[in-house]
């Protein structure tokens, strides 16, 4: 009888039993295979970004998660046992009991306040340790953010958000110097640089020569070097133009042939040709184009000698 009672009470002492075992080893198992995928996402945040990434955010609030759900099991757990103790005298408080600051069931009498609520009492329990520590923690955290970022002059989110955008775009200006790829209609630019105009220059004079001449003064394609055009003078019309091509009208494209960059060029390159007067031009074709802000807008208008009717001047911003 007496090693059957010891036997009893050692299986009552136990904080876990073999099917909460097994749960814990499960979900232990799941998070530990799944570290590797985590670890590749990781991998894929630029080494010099220093700020948090979404996936150290999401793997934060995962392990989270996982103390939550073991506090959970293991709160349940004590609660079984002590229900299931019953009326078996008290015991030693457990580890759990101290980290919660909990009072076993036998004492709550000791901790049972006057007020009646329509037979509802209270108990005057005290804060769990660990979420009252918690709770001061959060305090000197943020003692600490307020005397760094408002009183030494650490670096605030905005400022550094900005930051982080100057760096980006010098970052994206350095990538498309040397690659071009991401260079497209909405966002190319006129390029002033000489030793990139005297590449394109070279391109030209090898490639399009045949239609616009040597010189842009126009052969079976238009006059490139006055001010009317046929699909619009200005630098991202000029791209579009060379990007795509105008089969229609004989005008191939040329996007397999040159990358976004050396598209750009030419473009740069073409637009230079405008007031260069070559021998032999070509007729005029197409409506005048006057860029807006243009010196010479009020004279072109004005200009009583153009073939052009007057509601054919284009003005592009």
């Amino acid at each position: 009888m007496k090693k059957q009672f010891t036997k009893t009470n050692k299986n009552n002492n136990l904080t876990f039993s073999k099917a909460t075992l097994t749960s814990v080893l499960v979900m232990f198992g799941v998070v530990f295979f799944s570290m590797p995928t985590f670890a590749q996402q990781v991998a894929t945040v630029p080494a010099e970004d220093n700020s948090m990434g979404i996936n150290q955010v999401i793997i934060f609030l995962l392990l989270c998660t996982i103390v939550l759900l073991l506090v959970t099991i293991l709160l349940f757990v004590r609660t079984r046992r002590v229900i299931a103790m019953g009326g078996q005298g008290a015991q030693e408080p457990s580890f759990l009991d101290r980290f919660n600051a909990s009072v076993s069931i036998e004492h709550e009498a000791d901790i049972l306040m006057d007020h009646d609520y329509d037979g509802i009492k209270e108990l005057d329990n005290s804060l769990p340790p660990w979420w009252k520590y918690g709770f001061y923690l959060t305090i000197v955290i943020a003692i600490c953010y307020l005397t760094y970022y408002h009183i030494l002059g650490g670096e605030l989110q905005v400022a550094a958000y900005d930051r982080s955008v100057v760096e980006a775009k010098a970052a994206q200006e350095a990538y498309q110097k040397e690659h071009g790829d991401m260079i497209n209609a909405d966002n190319v630019k006129l390029i002033t640089d000489k030793t990139q105009l005297v590449d394109a220059e070279k391109t030209f004079k090898t490639t399009c020569f045949v239609c616009h001449g040597m010189n842009g003064e126009g052969k079976i394609g238009p006059n490139l070097t006055d001010d009317y055009w046929i699909h619009g003078g200005s630098i991202k019309n000029i791209f579009t133009t060379i990007t795509n091509g105008w089969p229609e009208k004989g005008m191939q494209s040329w996007k397999t042939t040159f990358t976004p960059l050396q598209i750009s060029q030419l473009a740069s390159y073409v637009k230079s040709l405008r007031g260069t007067n070559p021998a032999n031009p070509k007729e005029k074709q197409g409506d005048l184009f006057v860029e807006e802000g243009s010196a010479n807008l009020a004279p072109a208008i004005k200009d009583s000698t153009s073939t052009a009717p007057k509601d054919s001047v284009k003005i592009v911003k």
